[in-house]
């Protein structure tokens, strides 16, 4: 007798349950021209490198490049309960990575682009923007990582959000790295002094491990 009157109970309480819309769909955000060119690589690419001893240094890229569809979820409108469907508001996007590797097929350069969002606390208005991420890891080393945003999409992201969240990479502008001059040149650093250079055109440019250790890339 008491199962029975669990069993009604439950399922008195599951037709109950608030009956929620369909999920909002903020629009259709895929990679633009003008973000992907920030990866100067088509996905069969190979990038050489020089130590300060003279040693060079190759890497392949290991895939190819190409966008893969990846819905974000802003947040959640309506909550039911138990066995019942979530309504949520969300966006549909694009990501897409490259990942090299050397000789040994241990992986050292990761690139990726994704289409992220802000929401700040106070307010149900959101910023979409495109994010580049570059990072090496050499010998388990990580010398630092780049970060920029390179377009955004709807809205402005914040001050805040770009140097405390994003840790967007410092634009150093035309400079000389170890004996090249380069343009445009981002970087990223990390508390040891190591870091990473980057450019648009060029991509990697050179990996700082210490004052007298680099790779810098090759003529």
């Amino acid at each position: 007798m008491k199962l029975n009157v669990s069993i009604i109970f439950l399922l008195f309480f599951l037709c109950s349950c608030e009956e929620c819309g369909g999920d909002v769909n903020l629009g259709n955000f895929p990679l633009t021209t003008a973000s992907r060119e920030w990866i100067p690589y088509s996905g069969l690419d190979t990038l050489v490198f020089k130590d300060q001893q003279g040693a060079r240094h190759i890497l392949t890229s290991s895939n190819e490049r190409e966008p893969k569809e990846a819905d974000q979820m802003v947040r959640i409108l309506c909550d039911p309960g138990f066995l019942s469907h979530q309504q949520i508001e969300f966006f549909s996007a694009q990501s897409e990575e490259l990942v090299f590797s050397d000789s040994a097929g241990n992986q050292v350069l990761y690139a990726s682009l994704m289409t992220l969002f802000e929401q700040p606390e106070d307010s149900d208005s959101i910023a979409i923007f495109d994010l580049l991420t570059v990072e090496a890891v050499v010998n388990g080393v990580v010398p630092g990582q780049i970060n920029i945003l390179t377009e955004e999409r709807r809205g402005q992201v914040s001050v805040f959000h770009q140097t405390e969240v994003l840790n967007q990479s410092r634009a150093v502008g035309d400079t000389m790295l170890y004996g090249r001059p380069f343009k445009d040149v981002y970087i990223g650093q990390s508390e040891t002094g190591s870091g990473i250079f980057y450019n648009k055109t060029q991509g990697l440019l050179a990996l700082r491990f210490s004052e007298s250790e680099f790779w810098v890339l090759e003529e």
